[in-house]
């Protein structure tokens, strides 16, 4: 048999940070991005097992479900879309056929027992009613807006992180007193849909599930400030954006250092060592957070007990808590 290999489309070589970025936020969806879905990997742990996150939102219920493990690369590449979204996104009108096609098709909406054509019935006319949004981009440009080198194979792992991203999907059980049906299934969305062109500089179109869509448009929002994230390592990379959820400018919020912990890696430490570890990369992703001119980060080490503040311009919120230790 023969091997066909594919060819990357050809680019000029430049390094990620020789490309000025464009974005500088994106709008996300508190609910998904509140959650422990992206985690620090160790080699060779992305494909171990299949994550399931259970959440409840403002009264609704949902499931997410990810094929894969999901590392701080996914979170970056994931963050550029949203900010490309925001900028350059055209939504998509469900009435006319060829757009509601490339909803059903790239999101893979049904509902999520499969049971029949009653239900996906049921699904495209809940996707009739919901809001998408298309986005029309390269490979290399959203590499640069990662903040990620597009040396060497980048085509390949830009293409990599997407079909990750496309194994995430989404099941909304709806708000408390939902009928029978919905309450036990749902109608479910992946997290992206998207088709990729060799030609033309490695042509991306991306569409965006409803619920991202939804945030980039203003329904509820966190904006995450993608100039900090690009500046940070990766356990603080997925620390600040689920920090950018929890708190808005202007608050603070107080948690344990393992609590942060589980906040980040998605479970307890199997081992002492591996708690002390934790703790350690916490810290660390702490201290690089708080380096930010929009954050401040405290620790009272006696009760390993964190304070973490986006204080408003000029304002330094922590001043007044003794006794405490900046990072």
């Amino acid at each position: 048999m023969n091997k066909t290999t594919t060819k990357a489309p050809k680019q000029a070589k430049t390094t990620a940070s020789s490309r000025p970025t464009q974005t500088r936020f994106a709008m996300a969806d508190p609910a998904l991005m509140g959650t422990s879905l992206f985690r620090p990997l160790q080699r060779g742990s992305r494909n171990s097992r299949m994550v399931e996150i259970n959440t409840e939102h403002r009264g609704r219920r949902l499931r997410i479900v990810s094929a894969y493990m999901l590392g701080a690369d996914d979170l970056s590449m994931f963050l550029a879309i949203l900010g490309l979204a925001g900028l350059l996104g055209k939504r998509l009108d469900t009435s006319r056929d060829s757009h509601l096609a490339d909803v059903l098709n790239g999101l893979d909406v049904r509902w999520s027992d499969g049971a029949g054509e009653e239900d996906f019935a049921a699904a495209v006319e809940q996707a009739l009613g919901d809001t998408f949004l298309r986005l029309t981009t390269t490979t290399y440009e959203l590499i640069r807006e990662a903040g990620l080198a597009d040396a060497g194979d980048a085509y390949h792992r830009c293409l990599d992180v997407l079909q990750r991203l496309r194994g995430v999907y989404y099941i909304d059980f709806g708000p408390e007193g939902t009928n029978a049906r919905q309450a036990l299934s749902g109608p479910r969305q992946n997290l992206i849909g998207f088709g990729a062109s060799e030609g033309d500089g490695g042509r991306l179109r991306i569409i965006l599930n409803s619920r991202f869509a939804g945030a980039i448009l203003g329904s509820q929002f966190s904006r995450i400030d993608l100039t900090e994230a690009r500046q940070l390592g990766e356990v603080a990379r997925i620390l600040h954006t689920r920090l950018s959820v929890w708190i808005r400018p202007g608050a603070s919020w107080q948690a344990a250092v393992d609590t942060m912990a589980r906040w980040v890696y998605g479970d307890e430490a199997p081992t002492d060592a591996a708690k002390r570890k934790r703790r350690s990369a916490i810290r660390k992703a702490l201290a690089e957070i708080g380096a930010l001119s929009g954050w401040q980060c405290f620790e009272d080490k006696a009760r390993a007990v964190v304070r973490v503040a986006r204080p408003q311009a000029g304002r330094n919120m922590l001043q007044q808590m003794l006794p405490i230790d900046p990072f």
